[in-house]
């Protein structure tokens, strides 16, 4: 087939057009992304710049802190410390980093902002601030003055040339290897080499949750406790299942702080806690029916009634979430007529044919242990005068309540309703009338969550 030559020129310019709109299509999408990469790399440079300048502040806001002279003052030099070293973290979070490349300098800005909002808190309450706190506060304070001027040094790096932003594309390896490496070529690469470094910080002992005696914590119910072999643990996790040995077999070993043996049946998950021999969790994983043939309430029976019989007494049910076709049921050690927090116990139950599908006991292997409570000799009258007026008491007991360092404190809970009848709880310190916990109570046709 022969084609004319005005057929071949069109053909021609055809060809030459496309190549022309692919050649200006390329050019633009080169364009786009080196003004995406410019704009990146500014955000980038600008989250840095609020970094260093956000840990200096914190700095200058725990030496506010150390010389306060008046609660009032210790309060607000606090909240200064908590704001700034939220606003590191959130600029450190833009950072184009790979996990763990700044885990030193953000366990460092968690611990410290938590840290000022408890001595704040005590201020506020009128409590003065300790030897042992102003100390820490300085010793705080010479790590941040250490970790910004390290912080500045890289900046100044980055305003030189000496190093650049990039975005991290290295895998883990890679990355240790870099921050081996003396002379680090971009910023990643330089906080590596500042975490290598990082500086001294004291061990905060206190009641938050990143306080370090959290980290040495073990379980109340286990002291004392002679670990079980395999076969005592799987004897435990038959008895529990009320079925024979045989049908279970070995799922695997976790060790760690809370080491566990876990045996299953296929469907069915269990694990035993290597010392004293506990079953600390259990899950039946078959599909349940959305058919419910008990109500709620039914179910929580069935729950009291399993807890019994696995000698698990004393056990007062608070509150309930339905999911799935399971109801999931929060379980409260009672002593005396005090409610103790800590010690919780879950258990969920089949709405279908109210079979147990699941149970965890961490809480209640953590903390229990008989605290010789009695809710004789207190009156939740005497503080109900703090509960606002546009708050209705429904009701009022004696409970024990974690806190957020894992310690605990005696309270009165008050279970309140607004106007709009909707519902909360509030809990005062028994001893003082302190507010401890302020929780919401979200109500449906599926239960209550507490937040």
């Amino acid at each position: 087939m022969k084609f004319s030559k005005k057929a071949a020129v069109l053909t021609a310019s055809y060809l030459l057009s496309a190549m022309a709109v692919l050649v200006g299509f390329v050019i633009v999408k080169n364009l786009e992304t080196d003004q995406y990469r410019l704009l990146s790399e500014n955000n980038y440079r600008h989250a840095y710049s609020e970094l260093c300048s956000a840990v200096s502040e914190v700095d200058t806001s725990l030496q506010k802190c150390v010389y306060a002279a008046s609660p009032s003052a210790i309060t607000s030099a606090c909240a200064e410390v908590s704001a700034k070293t939220a606003s590191a973290e959130m600029a450190l979070g833009v950072l184009p980093l790979a996990e763990g490349d700044t885990e030193n300098t953000s366990a460092f800005l968690s611990r410290v902002g938590d840290y000022a909002s408890v001595l704040g808190k005590k201020a506020a309450s009128g409590q003065e601030l300790s030897d042992g706190g102003s100390e820490n506060l300085q010793a705080l304070s010479k790590a941040a003055s250490s970790l910004s001027a390290s912080l500045l040094s890289l900046e100044n790096d980055l305003d030189s040339g000496r190093i650049s932003i990039r975005e991290l594309k290295e895998t883990q390896q890679e990355a240790e290897k870099s921050a081996e490496n003396a002379v680090p070529t971009d910023l990643a690469g330089g906080l590596r080499v500042l975490e290598s470094q990082f500086p001294d910080v004291p061990s905060l002992i206190y009641d938050g949750p990143f306080s370090q005696h959290i980290e040495q914590m073990t379980p109340r119910m286990l002291e004392n406790e002679p670990d079980v072999s395999d076969e005592e643990a799987l004897e435990n996790a038959a008895s529990f299942l009320d079925c024979n040995p045989e049908e279970l077999s070995e799922a695997y070993v976790r060790d760690g702080k809370l080491p566990v043996i876990a045996f299953s049946t296929g469907e069915k998950l269990l694990e035993v806690t290597r010392q004293g021999g506990k079953i600390l969790f259990y899950k039946d994983n078959r599909q349940l029916s959305d058919v419910r043939n008990i109500s709620p309430e039914e179910a929580v029976e069935t729950a009291k009634q399993f807890l019994v019989n696995k000698e698990f007494n004393s056990m007062s049910p608070t509150y309930w979430t339905v999911e799935d076709g399971r109801i999931l049921i929060n379980f409260a050690y009672l002593e005396n007529g005090v409610l103790c927090y800590p010690d919780l116990i879950k258990v969920s139950v089949s709405l279908s044919d109210g079979e147990i599908t699941g149970f965890e006991s961490l809480g209640y292997l953590m903390s229990h242990t008989e605290r010789g409570l009695s809710n004789s000799g207190y009156d939740p009258n005497q503080y109900a005068s703090q509960i606002p007026n546009s708050l209705a008491i429904l009701s009022a007991t004696v409970t024990v309540i974690p806190t957020d360092g894992k310690n605990e404190v005696l309270c009165y809970e008050y279970k309140c309703e607004n106007g709009d009848g909707k519902h909360c709880l509030i809990y005062l310190n028994t001893e003082n009338g302190n507010e401890e916990k302020l929780l919401l109570l979200l109500e449906d046709e599926n239960g209550t969550l507490v937040v």
